[in-house]
């Protein structure tokens, strides 16, 4: 998963993992045109937004989980967001 994925860093980041081989999930606040992959629009400043991807990552079963404690509590469900 690649937050600020429909530009900036995060859109060249996404294609070349793509173009690695990765399945890519992509998240940002406005859909890109195209994107290589699975594009979420969500707004992570938005505590409802992060929840339900998080939730909805987590139905998923084949994303690496994410990569700081508060998230992975947000993930494994033993913390709200704030």
């Amino acid at each position: 998963m690649i937050t600020g994925a429909s530009k900036g860093i995060g859109r060249p980041s996404a294609e070349a993992l793509f173009e690695q081989g990765w399945s890519v999930i992509g998240v940002a606040r406005r859909s890109p045109r195209c994107f290589p992959g699975v594009f979420i629009e969500a707004d992570l400043a938005e505590q409802d937004q992060t929840l339900t991807l998080a939730k909805d990552l987590g139905a998923r079963g084949n994303v690496c989980g994410p990569h700081t404690k508060k998230w992975y509590k947000i993930w494994c469900g033993q913390q709200s967001i704030t």
